[in-house]
């Protein structure tokens, strides 16, 4: 009974050492990049990289390709100096397992050649060695992105979408008025993804959109969701509607008569902004320009 109340009870540590990297194996520094320059867009790691944390996520846009898409930087932690590193992943597209070596500390990162494919959802599992110890895995996931996005008003011109749409962007604005009709068309990257709108299934001649004004703002969401047999992500883009001002009228002021050199006089000044619809909204002070 003792034998067994000792293995019951040393079970969670051993659990928890094999869970943590060893000191002698540990790197002080694990970045993916979008390319193989420091400037490059950073891929986050989930959770965000601890030097004895052994198991990460890395999300990753369809879009990206695998020749030099993706690139990682890495440093050797205090205990582990002279120990090589080295990234072991099977290339996209085939059964060749590739052990890419990595030198510790540069300023540009190794690109991993083949480790995911453009316009494509398949994941990938990289593997980094710390001399002879598997110490991390990492995750790679693709993310559903939208290849295309574009919104209409009635009159048929378009909605200008600040900023100008990119399928890795994933929040805009756009200034419309309060009576417009939109029609929202947008087209996935990869083939077999699902889009929505608003929870709306999107049609190819795409869906139109009367939004749903509240205080003065509505918003329209797009989703892109992955097939069910994939282990890729979706992804959510947001266009933030903001109802267009008609005009703007002086409702309170506690001078209206300036002289030439006279500075402006801001006490007691109301603003209000006439919208389209013919509601009206006090604008504070500290907005106007």
């Amino acid at each position: 009974l003792m034998a067994v109340m000792m293995v019951f009870t040393m079970m969670p540590s051993m659990a928890w050492a094999e869970s943590k990297v060893s000191a002698d194996a540990q790197l002080s520094q694990l970045i993916f990049r979008n390319g193989t320059q420091a400037s490059a867009a950073e891929f986050q790691l989930d959770p965000a990289f601890s030097p004895t944390v052994k198991k990460y996520t890395l999300t990753i846009p369809d879009t990206v390709n695998g020749m030099n898409g993706v690139a990682v930087w890495a440093t050797l932690g205090e205990n582990a100096n002279g120990k090589t590193i080295k990234v072991v992943y099977t290339m996209a597209g085939m059964t060749k397992s590739v052990n890419m070596p990595v030198t510790s500390g540069k300023a540009t990162g190794q690109p991993l050649g083949r480790v995911c494919n453009a316009n494509d959802l398949t994941g990938n599992t990289v593997i980094i060695k710390v001399g002879d110890t598997e110490a991390y895995t990492i995750n790679l996931v693709r993310k559903a992105t939208l290849k295309t996005l574009g919104i209409t008003k009635a009159d048929g011109t378009a909605l200008e979408l600040t900023p100008t749409f990119s399928g890795n962007t994933d929040e805009y604005m756009a200034v419309v008025a309060s009576d417009d009709v939109l029609t929202v068309k947008a087209a996935a990257t990869v083939a077999r993804t699902m889009v929505k709108v608003s929870d709306q299934a999107l049609p190819a001649d795409g869906i139109k959109i009367n939004p749903d004004w509240k205080n003065h703002a509505a918003a329209i969401t797009v989703t892109v969701n992955p097939p069910e047999d994939s282990n890729a992500v979706s992804s959510t883009y947001v266009i933030h509607l903001k109802q267009a001002i008609q005009s703007l009228q002086i409702s309170k002021a506690s001078k209206t008569q300036y002289y030439i050199g006279d500075m402006l006089d801001l006490t007691g000044l109301e603003v209000q902004a006439v919208y389209t619809d013919g509601s009206t909204e006090t604008i504070p002070n500290e907005n106007l320009t």
